[in-house]
């Protein structure tokens, strides 16, 4: 059995390595079996930087997307001038 020990980003599609003292195996639903001790594992930022041409006006975003434990997916989008 090979197990593949790197994993695909959602946002640009890299691969990256898993660090050996990083990794853990999976249980029957594909999930970590230490998740619950690793919340950057489920929650997480990005920040992206504009090019000149967008910083005309100083503007910051904050979007949140997060899930209940029904499953329904509720985004907050907030701005700041």
């Amino acid at each position: 059995m090979h197990v593949r020990r790197r994993f695909q980003c959602n946002v640009c599609g890299m691969f990256t390595d898993v660090p050996m003292d990083y990794f853990c195996a999976l249980d029957q639903n594909g999930q970590r079996h230490d998740i619950a001790q690793h919340p950057e594992l489920t929650q997480g930022s990005v920040e992206y930087l504009a090019p000149q041409e967008y910083m005309v006006r100083h503007l910051l975003f904050y979007v949140q997307v997060a899930n209940d434990k029904n499953g329904a997916i509720w985004i907050d989008i907030e701005s700041f001038f």
